[in-house]
């Protein structure tokens, strides 16, 4: 009831109850023009390699980088076109800096081992976006941690309640009860991060471009006037979960003109292209996965596949 309360934090100009639920309202593009991984965060209040993806596509469709596949090999290679980061936010820098580091060209597999600490500082600078906007209360990954932290002296106590209780009664039940409390805050942690009024009224409108993309197909008259709508939006797509009933949207309209950031083995064809970025981004999960063998950490970034569309709100399609 308290994570549903803080959930559901109304504005000071609003007198509706906080238990009321809002209809979700169709928005036909990103509330505020927010990047793909700022409303990734919004949505599930985590970065995930799905957003890092996202973030690399949105990229190379502004003209900051190509994305070829390797000819023979499940690989792409990434090519830096400009050395120019102005209009990049923080986090965008900080994960092209650091894919390129002094080069011209990367593959996605020479990522392994080597792009930890960039991912580290990147996942810092996407909660510290949120932050800046005032969408949370407090970090999520912050809150997660501290809830963890919190829950395990929980249970430890609780457990040495029952040892106590037990010799000095010869019953623990109240102890255990405890140690239940410990237990459920552990399952429930990744909840307990809370967004402000103005979070959830961004994440209100999120649902609503969200649900003007998954449900994409009613408006394919549109889209043979504006094809290159399907590439600007791609990203979002990403984040959404719900590439595959995009790019289905598009099917038999040419989207070719706007994809120069592409390379592909075959002619480009929006179901192919989705197909390709799913398996980029498992590549990618890959690599971000692997560690350098004297580390012992790994990043913040969570392996969010493409399917789902995140929480708050129910899924939003699958590739």
């Amino acid at each position: 009831l308290t994570r549903y309360y803080q959930a559901n934090d109304a504005a000071p100009d609003r007198p509706e109850p906080v238990f009321q639920h809002e209809p979700v309202v169709v928005e036909f593009e990103p509330p505020q023009k927010l990047r793909p991984a700022e409303l990734g965060l919004i949505l599930d209040e985590s970065a995930d390699t799905k957003d890092v993806t996202a973030t690399i596509v949105d990229l190379a469709v502004r003209g900051f980088l190509t994305i070829s596949e390797v000819q023979g090999k499940r690989d792409w290679l990434l090519t830096r076109k400009s050395a120019e980061v102005a209009g990049m936010l923080p986090y965008e820098m900080t994960l092209f800096k650091g894919l390129f580091a002094n080069r011209q060209q990367v593959k996605i597999s020479e990522l392994k081992g080597t792009f930890q600490s960039t991912l580290r500082s990147a996942e810092g600078e996407v909660y510290a976006d949120a932050m800046s906007h005032k969408f949370f209360r407090a970090r999520p990954d912050l809150v997660r941690l501290a809830t963890v932290g919190v829950a395990i002296l929980i249970a430890l106590a609780g457990a040495g309640l029952t040892f106590l209780l037990g010799i000095t009664f010869g019953g623990g039940l109240i102890g255990l009860a405890v140690v239940l409390v410990g237990v459920v805050l552990i399952v429930m942690h990744r909840a307990m991060a809370s967004r402000t009024a103005a979070g959830r009224e961004v994440m209100q409108k999120t649902l609503g471009f969200r649900l003007y993309m998954t449900t994409a197909e009613k408006y394919r008259q549109q889209f043979a006037e504006k094809a290159e709508i399907f590439t600007q939006l791609l990203p979002y797509a990403i984040v959404f979960g719900c590439v595959a009933r995009w790019s289905k949207a598009f099917e038999g309209i040419d989207t070719s003109a706007s994809n120069s950031w592409y390379v592909g083995n075959a002619p480009f064809q929006a179901a192919l292209l989705s197909s390709s970025l799913e398996s980029m981004n498992s590549s990618l999960s890959s690599a971000i996965a692997s560690t350098p063998p004297s580390s012992g950490s790994s990043s913040g970034f969570g392996g969010g596949g493409f399917s789902g569309g995140g929480g708050g709100g129910g899924g939003g399609g699958s590739w």
